[in-house]
């Protein structure tokens, strides 16, 4: 598996989308808007090079937990 190098920022994100899932949720917890959050997680997936923001979280869950 390979490891993802994300920022500070980026990590933060992301820990929002495992613990909450919903974009509003995640919204609400780190202070952006909605279309932040999906226009962030978008660039995520393209930039990490997963197909969805499903796997995105599965692969950043498996990395935080070890």
């Amino acid at each position: 598996m390979k490891k993802l190098n994300v920022t500070p920022n980026e990590a933060k994100l992301l820990d929002a989308l495992c613990e909450l899932g919903e974009t509003d949720l995640v919204a609400r917890k780190t202070g952006l808007t909605e279309r932040t959050v999906e226009v962030y997680l978008g660039r995520l997936i393209k930039k990490l090079g997963y197909p969805n923001r499903l796997t995105l979280a599965l692969a950043w869950d498996r990395q935080t937990r070890k």
